[in-house]
């Protein structure tokens, strides 16, 4: 008969297998909804049956998760009281089951990730995952529509499942955190999942995707330097002056591309651009603005931007959100769901910023937290499942402080 620590190791085989697989049914088959809830299933009755068989019906979340998943119970809470007040009761309803989801999902993973060895393994289950996910987009390209470069959503939509700017950002994180594992145990094989993502960005063309990794790998470097020896500092510069000089050159070879970056480099220097994608990300934001001056305080309902935007200007399925994650919480739930939504990130922000200078791994957390607040200028993200998975992992990583963590991490 086994002992209540076998089974608890034995555990931490089964819940990292559990949420892997079901980490790649989220990547690998988003249209197949019967794929992608039916692991949920059987994560809730696993988790229901180690609460109250191994745990013996005590259920603990440390400090910081406790605190991180009380903020993300109150705005989503308020986020589903909007449906008293909602612009439309249908596109409300569409949201639910993904922030259903994410709720069960961050719980799972601030449960049961608050060991190092699960977090890490967990950490390491999502790079396979996004790493999946892109040989998937890989294989797609090279037999159903050849290699090209900037075919958007043609390769990643039929592969996956998911938009093409959605999966090139997923998919970045995927490569920060590879990063992060390649730098700090040595192993040459994290580079295959950041050689599959960045292969990923330049097939579908997604400029955010393309600059997520670059940043996030910018701020690791540059918040594990040690300030006494400036030689690094220099060494830094160098390296994004290198990364800088190839990386127009290869954009070069790629017009289409190369526009893009070029035509969003000038809207955001001088306010205008001739790049469509650009000058219509302006337009629904303006509209996400004039929501928001009508309702400023409470906003017009969970997802009601979409609705409301296509009723009155006509747009198509590319103006159904606003691309800002700022301006789309603004306008659906006003100033009170902004400053809930955000209080999580400046509590994880502060915490990890007290410790990263002692523990390393902290250094992952604020990257992570950082790219993901500069770049929801460009990204709607709080009922997107993976990531705010994402954001879950790296806020588990700050209860994991054990001697193993420092040492390795």
């Amino acid at each position: 008969m086994k002992s209540r620590i076998d089974i608890k190791a034995d555990s931490i085989k089964l819940d990292t297998v559990l949420i892997g697989l079901h980490f790649c049914t989220l990547l690998g088959h988003r249209l197949n909804r019967i794929l992608e809830y039916t692991p949920i299933v059987f994560m809730l009755l696993y988790m229901f049956y180690y609460i109250l068989g191994v745990e013996k019906g005590k259920f603990r979340l440390k400090s910081i998760s406790r605190k991180y998943y009380t903020i993300m119970l109150v705005f989503s809470g308020y986020a589903f009281l909007s449906y008293f007040w909602c612009f439309s009761r249908s596109a409300y309803l569409e949201l639910v089951p993904s922030m259903l989801e994410s709720l069960i999902l961050t719980l799972w993973i601030l449960y049961f990730g608050n060991t190092s060895s699960r977090i890490i393994n967990y950490l390491k289950a999502f790079v396979i995952a996004t790493t999946y996910m892109c040989i998937r987009i890989i294989i797609y390209a090279i037999v159903v529509t050849g290699i090209k470069y900037g075919m958007t959503d043609t390769v990643t939509r039929p592969s996956t499942g998911w938009q093409f700017n959605m999966a090139c950002q997923i998919a970045a994180f995927g490569a920060i955190i590879a990063f992060y594992f390649f730098r700090n145990e040595k192993k040459k094989l994290y580079l295959v999942p950041i050689v599959c993502v960045f292969a990923v960005e330049l097939l579908a063309g997604s400029r955010k995707g393309l600059l997520m990794p670059i940043v996030g790998f910018f701020l690791l470097y540059l918040l594990e330097i040690d300030r006494k020896h400036m030689m690094k500092v220099f060494k830094l510069i160098t390296y994004v002056i290198i990364v800088l000089i190839i990386s127009f050159f290869v954009l070069r070879q790629n017009e289409a591309l190369y526009n893009r970056m070029l035509g969003l480099a000038l809207g955001l220097l001088q306010g205008t651009s001739t790049d469509g994608s650009f000058t219509v990300r302006m337009f629904l934001i303006d509209k996400a603005k004039y929501l928001f001056y009508y309702k400023p305080i409470w906003g017009w309902g969970m997802n009601a931007f979409g609705v409301y935007n296509y009723g009155n200007f006509h747009v198509d399925v590319y103006g159904r959100y606003a691309h800002n994650n700022y301006w789309e919480l603004l306008s659906c739930l006003g100033i009170v769901g902004l400053i809930l939504y955000y209080a999580k990130y400046v509590l994880v922000l502060i915490k990890a910023y007290k410790i990263h200078g002692q523990y390393r791994i902290a250094n992952l957390t604020l990257s992570i937290f950082l790219v993901s607040i500069i770049f929801e200028y460009g990204i709607v993200s709080y009922y997107i499942i993976p990531l705010q998975i994402i954001l879950s992992l790296a806020t588990t990583l700050l209860v994991c402080r054990d001697q193993n963590m420092q040492q390795r991490y």
